[in-house]
């Protein structure tokens, strides 16, 4: 739910942020949550397993883009305001 709210903000906010960065938070961002929150529904839901592996196994990856993305959103912001006092 956060992210769905960050993402709209990004969106609202990116002529305030580094265009490219901003672009790229977005992006994976929305990879992220779509990896992070879809095997921890199927899990939930219906214990689906892909072979011997549950599908939960994939959210740790979805988490990681989603801190990437955080880091990535603060880099675009350190970026614009460094550039804007030279």
């Amino acid at each position: 739910m956060w992210h769905a709210i960050a993402l709209c903000g990004l969106t609202l906010g990116a002529p305030l942020l580094g265009q490219r960065l901003a672009r790229l938070a977005c992006i994976i961002m929305v990879l992220g949550t779509v990896l992070f929150c879809t095997p921890v529904t199927l899990y939930a839901l219906f214990d689906l397993k892909i072979g011997t592996l549950s599908v939960a196994r994939l959210a740790p990856y979805g988490g990681t883009l989603l801190m990437i993305s955080w880091l990535l959103v603060a880099a675009s912001g350190l970026r614009k305001a460094s550039s804007e006092t030279l």
